[in-house]
């Protein structure tokens, strides 16, 4: 599921505005499970929950069916797409991507397994302890998909259900009525 220039990431046909809500449900429970950063109200700008970021438009109709979005702010969660997808050298890229300081002089953290040999990087030691940096080359993350798997499994549910699913299919004007869900980042 490539991702494209206007954030466009997958479509899923979906019988009901009811299994709309119950995707959007699956969505939270994955990202609920665990592993999934929560946000962090001191960086500037303040981050958050990819659940909270996560968005359900009103559904609208367009002839003979209906289409409902799913979103992601990414200015609440900008690390939503690397979660997808991986980053760095867990990404497309292949390789590490660097970070410099964008409000302050430098970057200041604590590090408890900070390696030898950072060159022209490292600055020395702040009067707190934390390690300080003109830039680093982070690593990125590792893939940790929540909207893949979430997709597949409602997918594979459905497939089993397939009888008793097209039978509870609702009619709009004598045709069958269709959301179209499109899960965008």
């Amino acid at each position: 599921m490539p991702i494209n220039s206007s954030g466009f990431i997958s479509e899923i046909t979906l019988s009901s505005q009811e299994e709309v809500q119950r995707l959007f449900q699956l969505f939270l429970a994955k990202l609920d499970s665990g592993g999934y950063p929560q946000g962090d109200g001191t960086r500037t700008p303040p981050t958050y929950s990819i659940q909270s970021a996560l968005k359900v438009s009103p559904t609208i109709k367009v002839g003979d069916s209906f289409i409902t979005l799913i979103s992601v702010d990414i200015g609440k969660a900008p690390y939503a797409l690397a979660f997808e997808y991986g980053s760095g050298v867990h990404g497309e890229a292949g390789a590490t991507y660097e970070i410099r300081p964008k409000n302050a002089p430098v970057l200041a953290f604590y590090w408890d397994k900070f390696p030898s040999g950072t060159g022209k990087k490292f600055i020395g030691y702040g009067k707190d302890g934390r390690h300080m940096f003109n830039y680093v080359d982070h690593p990125g993350i590792a893939a940790k998909p929540w909207i893949r798997p979430v997709i597949e499994q409602y997918t594979k549910d459905r497939s089993r259900i397939k009888e008793r699913f097209f039978r509870a299919v609702r009619t709009l004007f004598g045709k069958e009525k269709e959301f179209k869900v499109v899960i965008a980042l």
